[in-house]
């Protein structure tokens, strides 16, 4: 997992990792990865080998090859309970939470605490299925909303900036997520998808279609 993980993204920067990597690159930065499971943490070392990763998910998972021993801490929380009092606020540069929300029913409680941990002028970065996943056609992997049973709640950008913008944020940029990396290697992600991890091809198509929305916001300084 872990080289084909560094072919990738030491070539290819994630579309999640391009928002904020001019500016953090090559610096020491707390990075939170809400919703982690036991792979992204690989990634984020790969392109942000300077930044302190802590991890947060629901569970530990038991794979193979699983980076947790690169973590500078993991909480171990159900987001569900709404519950992250464990976690410190004003403390982190960066909170990512991508692809969590619509397996919750109270993601917009769980925005508006995250907004709490990042530190002033700090980013937060949230990614989530569109409303338009709900009328495309099943293929393997998940393609339409429904195909994958844990997908439980649709969110819309405006529900979440309106959130964001009530907690002091200042939205940077939001949309459809189309990475033009992605679309130009469509044809090697398929062959990847397919053959090596083996669990289907419906996101190869994700960033062509604009299957999945973001909103990509800024910590305001509050003035003393």
């Amino acid at each position: 997992m872990k080289s084909k993980l560094n072919i990738f993204n030491k070539y290819v920067i994630p579309f999640r990792f391009r928002k904020f990597y001019k500016d953090y690159k090559n610096k020491e930065f707390k990075l939170l990865d809400a919703g982690c499971g036991p792979y992204n943490v690989l990634k984020a070392k790969i392109v942000f080998p300077k930044c302190d990763y802590y991890g947060l998910d629901i569970t530990i998972y038991d794979y193979k090859g699983a980076g947790y021993d690169l973590m500078k801490h993991f909480y171990k929380i159900d987001l569900l309970s709404g519950n992250l009092s464990e976690v410190p606020d004003n403390f982190f540069d960066i909170i990512m939470c991508t692809h969590v929300l619509e397996h919750i029913t109270n993601g917009l409680d769980i925005v508006a605490e995250l907004t709490k941990k990042v530190k002033p002028n700090g980013r937060l970065y949230i990614e989530f299925p569109s409303v338009r996943t709900l009328s495309l056609p099943s293929i393997p992997a998940t393609f339409n909303f429904c195909d994958d049973d844990s997908h439980i709640r649709i969110y819309s950008i405006q529900e979440i900036a309106n959130i964001l913008l009530a907690k002091n944020f200042k939205v940077i940029r939001a949309g459809k997520r189309r990475d033009i990396f992605r679309i130009l290697l469509m044809p090697v992600y398929y062959v990847v998808d397919r053959f090596f991890y083996k669990h289907g091809y419906a996101g190869v198509f994700y960033d062509i279609i604009g299957w999945a929305e973001y909103v990509y916001s800024q910590k305001r300084k509050v003035e003393k």
